[in-house]
């Protein structure tokens, strides 16, 4: 195992550079996606928003404006 040894020790402060450089490059690949893919939800939601409100015009839509309902389907008191 002598070889073997003697050829980690030699590339061994090689390699941190390197791998330091793949990192950042696939840091930089994931922020990238990530950025774009907020921007897309964002258009989404957008749009559907847009949609709904062409759907029904006179209704606001929130979620804390919903009439609780029981299992029956009457509202609860």
């Amino acid at each position: 195992m002598g070889k073997r040894d003697d050829i980690a020790h030699t590339l061994g402060p090689g390699i941190r550079p390197v791998a330091k450089a793949i990192l950042q490059a696939g840091l930089n690949v994931y922020d990238a996606a990530e950025k774009t893919v907020a921007e897309a939800r964002e258009r989404l939601t957008d749009f559907v928003a847009e949609v709904r409100k062409e759907m029904n015009p006179g209704v606001k839509r929130k979620a804390s404006s919903k009439k609780a309902v029981s299992r029956q389907g009457r509202p609860k008191k």
